[in-house]
């Protein structure tokens, strides 16, 4: 089992998993309530990767992985690896817009980025 195999690993090993993958081995001790899971799967959607409801969805949030992982996010960026930015005309041609409007609705963020601000989807 999991548990057995993470019982057996030195500390060093336990040490080196958890720099790499968090805090994801102290799960392996979480008690469980069996009903309380059985239940749940029945609303699990694979594909979403969420819990659907009735009338709402419900998943982790970024904040909430970082806790259950053990991992900051301050001191890293949560996407990482997504390519070049598209042109500022590509997005404008995507919308129906000019290439004007668009940038009106963005303002500098951290790290050297451009974001649209909160008020537009208002």
């Amino acid at each position: 089992s999991l548990k057995g195999l993470s019982e057996g690993m030195t500390s060093i090993a336990k040490k080196s998993f958890e720099l790499d993958y968090g805090s994801i081995l102290n799960l392996l001790h979480v008690e469980i309530d069996d009903m309380a899971l059985t239940t749940l799967a029945h609303f699990y959607d694979p594909p979403l990767r969420c819990f659907t409801f009735q009338d709402f969805q419900l998943a982790p949030t970024l904040e909430e992985f970082a806790k259950i992982l053990g991992c900051n996010l301050e001191d890293h960026e949560p996407y990482v690896g997504l390519g070049e930015e598209p042109p500022m005309k590509e997005i404008a041609k995507a919308l129906h817009l000019t290439s004007d409007e668009v940038s009106s609705w963005l303002e500098d963020k951290k790290n050297d980025r451009k974001g649209v601000s909160k008020g537009f989807s208002r």
